[in-house]
């Protein structure tokens, strides 16, 4: 099965080693491919289809005009049964809940980190995500609970063309 994991940090996040074609932008990480997305890379670009896609914990990097040009560049990138794996902070939950750090990190970003790179720069709440996505042409997208990081602050969307 061939899978592209963007903004993959370390081999020992989620996904790791486990046969995923892995691209960040921080050379640190050791990804396959070192590229800062949006636009997605020729490279990419020619391995597809893809029969998975996942960014966890990376839509929240992006302003939001960047992240729904990526969201619109991976559709046409995923084979017809494909699937589009998103994982990141609910910001409502976040802001409800502020004074705790690890939700204040879901509004801004890793502070173990204090990089650009790091920061987020959009946030989203399960229905303005499902928007964005919808509008990015997928029409079966279903919502759940996070499989990595914070299961209380975070949401999960898998979608499909």
């Amino acid at each position: 099965m061939k899978q592209l994991l963007l903004c993959s940090g370390p081999h020992d996040a989620p996904y790791g080693d486990s046969g995923w074609f892995r691209l960040d932008m921080d050379p640190e990480t050791k990804p396959d491919l070192i590229a800062k997305i949006p636009p997605i890379p020729e490279e990419v670009r020619s391995m597809a289809p893809w029969e998975g896609i996942a960014l966890i914990h990376g839509i929240e990097h992006f302003y939001f005009w960047e992240a729904r040009q990526l969201i619109q560049e991976l559709r046409p990138l995923l084979a017809a049964d494909g699937i589009l794996i998103l994982e990141q902070p609910d910001i409502s939950v976040c802001a409800a809940h502020m004074n705790i750090p690890a939700f204040r990190d879901g509004i801004y970003g890793d502070s173990a980190k204090p990089t650009a790179e790091y920061a987020h720069r959009y946030g989203y709440t399960p229905a303005t995500l499902v928007n964005m996505v919808r509008d990015g042409g997928f029409s079966r997208i279903v919502y759940g609970m996070p499989l990595f990081h914070n299961v209380v602050r975070d949401f999960r969307l898998e979608a499909q063309p």
